[in-house]
């Protein structure tokens, strides 16, 4: 079994501890690809000998940049993993004996869970009126169903305790790390927009899937990435809006959900702001005084 990684990455000081935590792995890759375009310096500094080829791609973009060392690839299986993930030790040896478990048409993704922490990223309280009433937009009286590509088109994320299965079939998979036969691989630039690229992983996934590809999560392979913000700015939010309301529209999910939520969203950040100003000013008053 040959086993390729494909990292797309601007080249960030996160990478290394990716790259080591993926040498020491139980499993090691024949090659680990580093994908980084043409205008980004690799800033880490990684060993370059060994299994590690950086590859300069034309363009600037996740999904580009993944494409392209998916197509460079030469393993059986590929691990596509972000620069900022760390794997535990036995991880890839977990997903490897997960995916040769099931179907010749399958991929499978580890849990993730917050750096330093057995916390799921998609570990959230779901008994407030608020978060009931957001789960209710999104996706109607079936509320909050884990794991779930919501009516709205906003992928629910599988949040589960049960270790005593191997595997839980899910409808998307977080793109941050996941593991493909190459004969699966979607080598395709599919992200119509530039800058980040919001919601990608899940129209990575509607892509798989609609290839016959089934989605698992191996329950008990573990992944660690650093805490994710919400956007913070009216153009991140505008930009995550632009790209889910293209997920919703390839997966003919409810526009007129995907729009409250997104009302929802945008009063949400508004009076973040407006609470932000009135401490600032408060504060000023304060020092005058």
């Amino acid at each position: 079994m040959k086993l390729s990684v494909v990292i797309p990455t601007l080249g960030g000081i996160p990478l290394i501890n990716t790259i080591k935590a993926l040498q020491h792995s139980s499993i090691r890759p024949i090659e680990i690809l580093v994908c980084i375009p043409l205008s980004c310096e690799l800033v880490s500094k990684i060993d370059l000998s060994d299994n590690i080829r950086v590859i300069r791609t034309k363009k600037k973009g996740q999904v580009n940049q993944r494409m392209v060392g998916f197509l460079e690839s030469q393993g059986e299986l590929v691990l596509q993993i972000d620069d900022d993930v760390i794997l535990e030790k036995d991880t890839i040896k977990k997903l490897v004996y997960c995916l040769e478990g099931i179907d010749e048409k399958a991929a499978v993704a580890p849990s993730i869970f917050w750096e330093g922490s057995k916390i799921s990223v998609f570990s959230t309280k779901r008994d407030s009126f608020t978060r009931k009433f957001s789960d209710w937009i999104m996706n109607g009286k079936n509320g909050y169903k884990s794991g779930v590509v919501s009516l709205s088109g906003v992928g629910f994320g599988l949040d589960h305790n049960d270790k005593n299965q191997d595997k839980t079939e899910t409808e998307w998979l977080p793109g941050g790390c996941g593991l493909h036969r190459s004969h699966n691989l979607i080598n395709l630039d599919y992200f119509p927009f530039s800058g980040k690229a919001y919601s990608e992983d899940l129209i990575h996934s509607f892509l798989l899937r609609e290839n016959g590809v089934k989605l698992y999560v191996c329950n008990n392979a573990i992944a660690y990435i650093e805490p994710i913000f919400y956007p913070d700015s009216l153009i991140d939010l505008f930009r995550q809006y632009q790209a889910t309301k293209y997920v919703v529209k390839i997966q003919r999910k409810g526009l007129v959900r995907f729009h409250l939520l997104y009302a929802l969203r945008l009063f949400k950040m508004v009076a973040r702001l407006i609470n932000r100003v009135v401490k600032m000013c408060v504060n000023k008053i304060k020092k005058i005084i």
